[in-house]
């Protein structure tokens, strides 16, 4: 495994600027380009083409917001979004500026420092690179400065559309009269009808800026002329993939094949559409510039370039130019009486971005909300209103996020941190859903609390603290810690909402608490610490040590439903305590995993054992089943004689080199219940680990074996390259690997968290360093350079697949020659087609039901009617769902249509009925056919034929159900005798009830 200290800029995590969708960047030039258009795409290579369609909409991002400009940018620019590799400026005039970074080499990445932190370049930065003058741009670092306009076009109005709830608040510099805050973001841009009937809005996503053009009907779209300058010479090519590239000697910018739809009957309805090269035409834009084009030998210049020489094309898809081209689009023939809209989308592989960032932990609160926890080092990324802080403090600051729970809407967001550098690790939602985090930070001035435990530093602390679920207050806070430094890696609530948290110290006076269970450091190297809080973190209620003579550590800690406390981590100590007769109380050598229990005041070590082989082993996250059991995760590699303890049974007991492990203990560690390897040829190691209610267990982390075990119509397969993520689901008693899934692209990824959606989905996080990493095409799509990585968050559904669940049900309401069919989908947050296919051969189907659209994360239930059938025939049906990542099937069906009705009766469940005046009693009525088959949807009517005063009868009418049954409800008026007839509107069959009206 690579070696990077690097901090990480994320992916949908929350970066500076985040919230969902497709793709833009400058693409350095060594650099593939990404996904959805490879760089052999672009330039018409041989090369493997964008990574398997099974990418597509596999993990949901975020969208970026247009900022609006208030003063904070240069008076020529009306709104502006900050993309995660460089920003879009579009000026009142309805220019599109993008300002992307090059490519900057190896070494020039490796130097840059925490406390030299980039910022986005402002529109007169911009200003001076695009015209050649030396500034600031030219001078920080390197620009790549890309316009575009509309030939021809005169601009009706540009306007935000949808605002959001983030609001941007912009401290720069020392001058508090030039902050400001509460400044209002849109989703789009519109910059009104270009032309004709033809209106352009723009969105932006985390790598992306994408250009809709909606066409109206009768308006011509081959009248949209789009002029793109860059600040130095290029050349444009359009590959056979459709692809357009512009490249300079600076970088390269590339346009992903455009998309055109319409929406016919409320479907989409794709159109063909390619980029067109406006040639042979002599063409002025807004500025006066005449473009100068010669068709013949495939150049152009514009009058402006100072006499460039024409450069000759190789074939028609490449054009070799001055500083400006024209670009346009040719679709087939379409629907000219409906809206028309096309989609092109500038996208590239440069990851330049000017922060890193990396997300830590995640957690759920009561409406399956999802907080995110982080560092950044950022100056500028959405808050929203009323967050606790708004601004960037340090050089490397904590962040709190909460999205909604299909990942598309930041509900909150905000910074913690003081002047120095912090660090954060656990995450935990309390009552209220208010949300505590614990880290560690080296800034004296890390915001704490009035009535704290600890308000002052002391070196390298620990901190706790306390947000509410809006992340508006801090409402309370903490340091933790003795002279030296101090890492808090783990955090838990008790049901009482007391605090507990657990990591390591190198203090000898770490603060711990009278009677506790060990409150001297056992060594020279660093001692697990397990401190207990009141929830308000006024209270040091409980603290100690734990650990022998050597280097001991703890990364996870959970609680059990009697506040028994449970911790878990790496021991290097022969001497780390024990208790007897626990399941190892002898080290095996080198590094063993450790697994301890406490009483809930921290006073008694209830029971504590060793688990591992000879080599080096080491426990990273913890969890409690239903019954109190206990698992552990890791890594092994411990090599002699494969001697790391499995049990008989378990799914793998052998180890094939640098494993990760899953143990189950019982709850006072006495007996190892089951036990097992998980893993490939090469490398692996697990970070984190979660049960369900039905005491499955999930683990994740990292893998670099091709051979990692996975399971069928699971996500991915198939290794991707470098290292991958891998997500395992195994029974309680680890036996059986229920799903196995791969995730990542070509360079390293790894999943460092994990936890359950109250709605049933699975949430993971963790960093990526491949520029081809899964993404969804509605979100943007990573380009990395060299040495940054970024992080991610992805859901999937229990079976660890993101492409949906489909179950085929009965059918019901089967009659001669109808039936309603009946199933369920789960879209995985997919926008997603359903439908039924039937027939009356198995597998065969020659008939289809309505088409419709579903999406969301719950089971959504789809019942379609068919009709015309065949009497007596057996029919068979599956439901079927489409969406970005393929179709999927649910399993065959089958129901037989009723025979012909030869002869209908209709019966009544009662003959003779006694009812009291004013009481009522219900009668059921049945409608059968050939004497015993029940049936369905027959209109039932009512007479009463005696004593018409004595009753009343309810509903009017009824049409009988799947059974063959309607009921009626009759009610006593008046004391006597009274008949009631029920007729079938279909053979005029009859049933009669005698009713008896008592006082």
């Amino acid at each position: 495994m690579k070696n990077r200290n690097v901090a990480l800029a994320f992916l949908i995590c929350i970066a500076l600027w985040v919230f969902s969708f497709k793709q833009v960047c400058l693409a350095a030039e060594k650099f593939d380009i990404q996904t959805p258009v490879s760089k052999d795409e672009l330039f018409g290579g041989s090369g493997q083409q964008t990574k398997d369609k099974k990418a597509v909409e596999k993990i949901v991002k975020m969208e970026t917001p247009f900022i609006v400009n208030k003063g904070q940018q240069d008076e020529r620019v009306a709104f502006y979004a900050h993309i995660f590799c460089g920003t879009v400026f579009v000026t009142k005039d309805g220019e599109m500026v993008y300002v992307l970074p090059e490519h900057q080499r190896k070494q020039a990445l490796s130097a840059r420092k925490a406390k030299n932190k980039t910022t986005p370049p402002d529109f007169s930065e911009t200003i001076e690179k695009s015209s050649g003058k030396k500034g600031i741009a030219g001078e920080k670092r390197g620009l790549f400065i890309l316009r575009e306009k509309l030939a021809g076009s005169a601009l009706s109005g540009i306007r935000g559309e949808e605002e959001v709830a983030a609001k941007i608040n912009y401290f720069k510099g020392d001058d508090a009269g030039k902050w400001m805050s509460a400044i209002s973001s849109y989703r789009m841009v519109s910059l009104g009808e270009v032309y004709d009937g033809i209106e352009l809005k723009l969105k932006a996503y985390g790598n992306a800026v994408e250009k809709l053009f909606y066409v109206k009907p009768g308006a011509n779209p081959d009248e949209i002329r789009v002029c793109l300058e860059t600040a130095e010479r290029s050349t444009l090519k359009i590959n056979a993939y459709g692809g357009l590239a512009v490249e300079t000697q600076t970088g390269m910018a590339a346009f992903s094949r455009p998309v055109a739809y319409q929406i016919i009957n409320g479907k989409k309805v794709d159109v063909p559409v390619t980029y067109y090269l406006h040639e042979g035409e002599k063409i002025s834009d807004n500025s006066g510039h005449r473009i100068v084009e010669n068709k013949k030998y495939g150049w152009r210049r514009t009058a402006n370039s100072k006499g460039a020489k024409p450069v000759f094309a190789n074939n028609i898809t490449e054009t070799a130019i001055g500083d400006k081209f024209i670009y346009g689009f040719r679709t087939a023939n379409f629907d000219r009486s409906k809206e028309l809209v096309i989609d092109p989308i500038i996208s590239s592989t440069f990851l330049g971005g000017y922060s890193d960032e990396e997300c830590r932990s995640l957690g759920v609160d009561s409406n399956d909300n999802v907080f995110v926890l982080g560092v950044t080092m950022s100056d500028d990324f959405p808050v929203t209103d009323d967050a606790y802080a708004t601004s960037s403090s340090g050089n490397k600051d904590v962040f709190i996020s909460k999205f909604s729970n299909d990942l598309t809407s930041l509900l909150a967001s905000t910074y913690l941190g003081g002047s120095n550098t912090e660090d954060a690790h656990a995450l935990a939602i309390g009552s209220g859903d208010n949300v505590y985090i614990t880290g560690f930070t080296y800034s004296k001035d890390f915001p704490v609390t009035g009535d704290a435990y600890d308000a002052s530093y002391s070196g390298g602390d620990a901190f706790v603290s306390k947000l509410s679920g809006d992340l508006g207050s801090l409402l309370a806070s903490t340091y933790l810690g003795g002279s030296y430094s101090e890492e808090a890696r783990s955090l838990a609530l008790d049901i009482n909402g007391n605090v507990y948290v657990a990591g390591m110290t190198s203090s000898t006076n770490f603060p711990t608490t009278e009677g506790a269970y060990d409150t001297s450091s056992s060594g020279l190297y660093r001692d697990v610490f397990i401190t207990k809080f009141d929830d308000g973190l006024n209270s040091l209620l409980a603290s100690t040590y734990l650990g022998g003579s050597e280097y001991d550590g703890a990364y996870s800690l959970a609680l059990d439903v009697s506040n028994n406390v449970y911790v878990t981590g790496i021991t290097k100590s022969e001497d780390f305590p024990v208790t007897d007769d626990v399941f190892d109380e002898s080290f095996n050598g080198s590094a063993d995993a450790f697994l301890s229990k406490f009483n809930s005041d921290l006073t008694s070590l209830l029971a504590s054992t060793y688990i591992g082989g000879y080599d080096y082993d080491g426990a990273y996250s913890l969890a409690l089943d239903s019954s109190g059991n206990v698992y552990i995760t890791g890594y092994t590699g411990s090599t002699e004689s494969a001697d790391f303890p499995t049990t008989a049974g378990a799914y793998d007991s052998s180890y094939y080199g640098g494993d990760v492990f899953v143990s189950k203990f019982n709850d006072d560690l006495t007996s190892l219940l089951a036990s097992t390897y998980l893993g490939g040829s090469d490398y692996e190691e697990a970070y984190a680990l979660v049960t369900d209610a039905e005491d499955n267990v999930y683990v994740t982390g990292i893998t670099k074996s091709e051979d990692f075990p996975t399971t069928a119509n699971v996500f991915d397969e198939s290794f991707n390259g470098g290292a991958d993520v891998f997500i395992s689901k195994f029974n309680s008693d680890l036996t059986s690997l229920l799903a196995s899934t791969y995730l990542g692209g070509a360079d390293d990824d790894k999943s460092l968290a994990m936890v359950l959606g109250a709605a049933g989905g699975v949430y993971i996080a963790g960093s990526t360093y491949s520029n081809d990493f899964p993404v969804t095409e509605a979100a943007y799509s990573a380009g990395f350079n060299s040495e940054l990585g970024n992080a991610f968050i992805s859901r999937f559904d229990s079976s660890l697949s993101v492409s949906g669940e489909v179950t085929t049900g009965e059918a019901s309401y089967i009659t001669v020659e109808s039936a309603t069919l009946h199933g369920t989908i789960n879209a995985a947050g997919l926008s997603t087609i359903a439908w039924f296919e039937y027939g009356t051969v198995s597998g065969s189907y020659d008939n289809t039901t309505e088409e419709l659209t579903v999406g969301g994360y719950e089971d959504v239930s789809i019942n379609s009617s068919v009709s015309s059938l065949s009497f007596s025939t057996t029919y068979y049906y599956r439901l079927v769902a489409k969406n970005s990542v393929g179709t999927l099937y649910g399993s065959e069906m089958s129901f037989k249509t009723s025979a012909q009705c030869k002869r209908e009766t209709v019966s009544a469940d009662q003959q003779i009925m006694e009812i009291a005046r004013t009481s009522s009693a219900p009668v059921t009525i049945t409608v059968a056919c050939n004497g015993g088959d029940p049936r369905y949807g027959v209109l039932l009517i009512w007479e009463i034929i005696k004593g018409g005063n004595n009753i009343s009868i309810s509903p009017e009418n009824a049409i009988t159900d799947d059974n063959g049954q309607a009921v009626f409800t009759i009610e006593g008026v008046k004391r006597g005798n009274a008949t009631a007839r029920f007729v079938s509107s279909d053979s005029n069959s009859k049933a009669k009830v005698k009713v008896r009206v008592t006082r």
